[in-house]
């Protein structure tokens, strides 16, 4: 079993991180975002905020998240196999109507329709903003670590819901974890540090993804419509006590 330390963001980084964003929310003409900002600047030990677009909040769930559910998972990958998951949702986000929540329910109604509600699975959302074939959106992944012998059912059961087509070739990505190095790195993936902007081009007749920084008025946009949520929104389990994990 590895000892090497998990990497994270720094207690440093997330606070640079919030600067950024109480900058982006005080330029704007939104009260909502100035009233974002004051959360943000207000944060401290003893008295969190708990909001998702605090970065020292998200640091702080991830950290416990992490805490809690390594040791269940390093116990379940020795019996049974667990597998790195990543689906994308490639139909746009609609910022006036979507939010964290539907999207979640309608996730589970995918799961729950071909009876892969009750599998042990632990996971969160992600969101970024795309660009590409000229067009540019917010556009929404799960990530997620599931437990199954065979996860051949699963796939076809996301694939007639996470659809392939122009802008995704496999919309659906497995992995099987194989030690605990794997686990840990899979399980940190599933909850986002930070949300970023994404850029998908062709060279030579294959695919490749540049990953930047999301500019002020992506940011302003995108942590507006996620104002009212906290990083624990973001998460996504199913029990896996049945499977022995606890």
């Amino acid at each position: 079993m590895s000892s090497e330390p998990l990497k994270i963001e720094t207690l440093s980084e997330a606070k640079y991180r919030n600067d950024i964003k109480i900058q982006a929310f005080r330029a704007s003409e939104c009260k909502k975002l100035h009233r974002l900002a004051d959360k943000l600047e207000q944060c401290r030990k003893g008295k969190r905020c708990r909001l998702l677009a605090c970065s020292i909040c998200l640091r702080r769930f991830r950290l416990n998240y992490l805490k809690e559910h390594l040791p269940v998972w390093t116990k379940l990958i020795k019996q049974c196999p667990v597998h790195y998951i990543s689906a994308i949702n490639r139909v746009p986000v609609d910022v006036n109507v979507d939010t964290l929540g539907d999207f979640k329910k309608w996730f589970e109604q995918c799961l729950k329709q071909y009876g892969f509600d009750k599998i042990p699975l632990v996971g969160g959302v992600d969101y970024s903003w795309n660009y590409e074939n000229g067009r540019n959106y917010i556009c929404q992944h799960f990530h997620f670590l599931v437990s199954v012998y065979d996860r051949k059912p699963l796939m076809e059961c996301l694939k007639k819901s996470f659809f392939r087509d122009s802008t995704v070739s496999r919309p659906v990505y497995p992995k099987i974890l194989k030690s605990y190095s794997d686990l840990r790195k899979a399980l940190n993936y599933t909850i986002p540090a930070y949300f970023e902007k994404r850029y998908r081009y062709l060279a030579k007749k294959r695919h490749y993804t540049k990953h930047y920084p999301l500019s002020d008025k992506q940011g302003r946009e995108l942590y507006l419509f996620l104002s009212s949520n906290t990083p624990q929104d973001l998460m996504i389990i199913h029990d896996i006590s049945q499977k022995g994990g606890d």
